[in-house]
């Protein structure tokens, strides 16, 4: 990968910034509410035992996983890392119905999280976003 000079299109920096506020809004829900982000991970991976520590590790990486693409993006003008950007979107589409409920009871910040991530996604397969990634050598 070579490092990728000049200037981004309007959609890779929108996505940028997009990406960046649905991490940090998924990062602020399990932070602020670690009991229930404990109570989460225990559901989803029931063989393992989760305490608070365990669950600001997993949040803390979810977190840094999230940058990853972003700056493989940025930086380098990755092909690989946008279809993994799709690909991940896609998956967390199965969580609208999770989503739906918690916005239900008053719940915002992980529905808009999903909501900033889908529109994220969206920006890396519009034409100018497509051609950037063209280019890339």
């Amino acid at each position: 990968m070579t490092l990728r000079h000049g200037p981004r299109p309007f959609a890779v920096r929108a996505f940028a910034v997009l990406f960046l506020l649905q991490a940090a809004a998924a990062f602020w829900h399990q932070m602020s509410d670690l009991p229930a982000t404990e109570a989460l991970l225990a559901a989803r991976i029931p063989q393992l035992a989760f305490d608070r520590d365990a669950a600001i590790v997993v949040t803390c990486a979810r977190l840094t996983i999230a940058l990853i693409p972003v700056a493989l993006i940025w930086f380098f003008g990755s092909r690989l890392a946008r279809i993994l950007v799709l690909l991940f979107v896609a998956l967390r589409l199965l969580d609208v119905p999770v989503v739906l409920d918690l916005a239900k009871n008053g719940e915002v910040l992980f529905p808009a999280s999903l909501t900033l991530a889908i529109g994220a996604a969206m920006l890396l397969l519009s034409p100018s976003a497509a051609g950037w990634f063209q280019r890339a050598s």
